[in-house]
């Protein structure tokens, strides 16, 4: 089971940090 978590672990990591990039540059002007 962890070699299906650990890559999905990943890719929510990767979003995340980009959603809240995104966030950061559009909402906190």
């Amino acid at each position: 089971t962890s070699l299906v978590i650990a890559p999905l672990m990943v890719i929510f990591v990767l979003f995340q940090r980009q959603f809240i990039e995104s966030f950061a540059k559009s909402g906190l002007k």
